[in-house]
C-alpha cells in the first residue's frame, strides 16, 4: 500500500514540477512554446514508465494522461489546427474520454456515464455553434436537455436508481423554459405560472403512482393553485378558468355514470 501511495505521489510530482518548470519558462525565458510542449510530454513519458512497472497503480494514469493532454493542446495550438470553440470542443472531447473508458472497463462504473456524456454534449455545443448549426436561443435548452440524458440512461438500465429522475427532470424542465422565454412564447406572469406547476406536477405523480402517498396532493396542491393564479393574471385566465370549469364538470359526469 504504501510503494502505490508514493507512487501515485511521484505522478502527481511530476506534474507539478513539470507544470513549474513551464510557468518559469513563460515567465522569465524568451523560447519558443515548443520547449514547453516538451517538458509535459517528457513528464507524462517518465510517469508512464512508473506506470508500467506496476500496472495495478491505474491511478497514476491520472496525472500521466493530464500531462499527455497538455502537450496535445500546446502542439495543435502551435501548429494552428484548431481555434475558438473548436479547441474548446476538443479538448473538452479528451478529458470525457477516459470517463467512457472507466465505464467500459467495468459496467458497474455506471457514474462514468454522466460526465462523460456532459462533457461530449457540450463539445458537440461548441462545434455545432461554431459552424453555425446551432443558433445562440437553442444552445441553452441544448446543454439542459443534454444533461438530462444520461440520469435518464442510469434509470432506465436500473429503476432501483429513482433518484436519477430528480435531475433528469429539474433539467428537461428549465430547458424548456429556457426555450419559452428565448422565443418570446413565455414572459410575465406565464414565467412563474410555468415554474409552479412544472415543480407540482411530480407531486401529483407520486400520488397517482401510489394512491398511499396522500401527503403529496398537499404540496402539490399548493404548488398547483399558485401557478393557475399566476395564469388567470394573464390573459390566458380569460380562456383558462372556463376551460378548467368544463373539464372538472365532465369528469363529475363520467365519474357518476361510470359507477
Amino acid at each position: 500500500m504504501d510503494s502505490m501511495v508514493k507512487k501515485q505521489s511521484l505522478g502527481w510530482g511530476i506534474l507539478l514540477i513539470c507544470a513549474g518548470i513551464a510557468a518559469i519558462i513563460e515567465q522569465f525565458a524568451d523560447v519558443n512554446a515548443w520547449y514547453q510542449v516538451a517538458i509535459f510530454l517528457v513528464g507524462s513519458i517518465v510517469s508512464l514508465i512508473f506506470y508500467l512497472g506496476d500496472r495495478s497503480n491505474w491511478l497514476l494514469l491520472i496525472p500521466t494522461y493530464i500531462m499527455l493532454l497538455v502537450a496535445v493542446v500546446g502542439a495543435i495550438l502551435e501548429f494552428d489546427i484548431l481555434n475558438g470553440d473548436l479547441i474548446g470542443a476538443f479538448v473538452l472531447v479528451l478529458i470525457a474520454a477516459p470517463f467512457l473508458v472507466v465505464y467500459f472497463n467495468n459496467r458497474n462504473n455506471w457514474w462514468a456515464i454522466i460526465p462523460s456524456f456532459i462533457l461530449f454534449a457540450i463539445a458537440l455545443m461548441l462545434f455545432l455553434s461554431s459552424v453555425n448549426v446551432l443558433s445562440d436561443d437553442l444552445i441553452g435548452p441544448f446543454v439542459l436537455f443534454s444533461i438530462a440524458i444520461p440520469f435518464l440512461v442510469v434509470y432506465f438500465r436500473n429503476k432501483e436508481n429513482w433518484w436519477a429522475l430528480i435531475p433528469a427532470y429539474t433539467m428537461i424542465v428549465i430547458g424548456i423554459m429556457v426555450g419559452l422565454i428565448e422565443t418570446g412564447i413565455l414572459r410575465s406572469m406565464l414565467i412563474p405560472a410555468y415554474v409552479f406547476l412544472a415543480i407540482a406536477l411530480p407531486f401529483f405523480i407520486v400520488y397517482f403512482l401510489n394512491k398511499d402517498n396522500w401527503w403529496a396532493l398537499i404540496p402539490g396542491g399548493i404548488l398547483g393553485l399558485g401557478g393557475f393564479g399566476f395564469l388567470l393574471s394573464e390573459s390566458v385566465g380569460d380562456f383558462l378558468l372556463p376551460a378548467v370549469l368544463i373539464a372538472a364538470g365532465l369528469w363529475v359526469i363520467l365519474r357518476k355514470t361510470n359507477k
